[in-house]
């Protein structure tokens, strides 16, 4: 896997905090190019000095690199230990040439790339209208993966190993001048909404009801119509 790590306006402290978290991964079979880097990068480069898997002098050549996957992502983001092999999972149990991890919080999106769909296109931009034709592309929340922002809470309740393919968000892209698409998709999400909230206040009732039954049959003797109509409230 090639790592692409934009620097761009960023502290050298966040590409390091990155840097530090792709080194206690699982996963080590990657090479890191950082894009970029400003003012302190010589501290980075210092910190990464005896590890060549780390360049910061010289560009990343492109998808003929020979590397099977390539993920692009900014300075300052912050992996749990599985979060590649995750990544590495998902493209190779499903049918997708790309992941794009949305991250709260974050400057940009992560994308993460089969290289052979790429070189199999005329150019990157190419392989952008191919995934979107093909439904070859995969939206994923970063939660999902272990991925948050610097500064931010680990996500903990997806610490753990797995595919981000089991964690996808259906994402549409709509156009922003177009004001009758704005307003009706609007009204779509108010109505989604509603409906959530209409859900969990029902879910709610019916935990309190339970509640309040079972303190009252555990006050009595449970005859078997009380046991059967408990069973059925259950």
């Amino acid at each position: 896997m090639t790592i692409v790590i934009n620097c761009a306006k960023v502290d050298s402290n966040l590409a390091i905090l990155t840097a530090s978290d792709l080194l206690d991964s699982t996963f080590h079979d990657f090479r890191v190019y950082f894009e970029e880097v400003g003012a302190g990068g010589g501290r980075l480069e210092e910190w990464l000095n005896d590890d060549d898997r780390f360049v910061l002098s010289s560009s990343w050549p492109g998808f003929g690199d020979g590397s099977a996957y390539v993920l692009f992502m900014p300075a300052g983001i912050r992996l749990i230990r599985f979060t590649l092999e995750a990544m590495v999972m998902a493209l190779e149990d499903s049918r997708t040439a790309v992941l794009r991890i949305l991250v709260p919080g974050g400057r940009q999106s992560l994308e993460c790339w089969a290289s052979n769909f790429v070189l199999e296109c005329e150019s990157p931009r190419t392989a952008e209208e191919e995934s979107r034709r093909g439904d070859l592309e995969r939206w994923v929340p970063g939660a999902s993966l272990g991925i948050y922002q610097a500064g931010e809470t680990i996500p903990k309740q997806f610490v753990r190993r797995g595919v981000a393919g089991n964690h996808l968000l259906e994402v549409e892209v709509f156009e922003k001048k177009n004001d009758a698409v704005n307003d009706r998709t609007k009204a779509e999400i108010d109505e989604l909404k509603r409906e959530v909230r209409r859900l969990r206040s029902e879910l709610g009732a019916r935990a309190s009801e339970k509640r309040a039954l079972f303190h009252l049959f555990s006050r009595r003797r449970q005859s078997k119509a009380v046991r059967f109509l408990w069973r059925s409230l259950r």
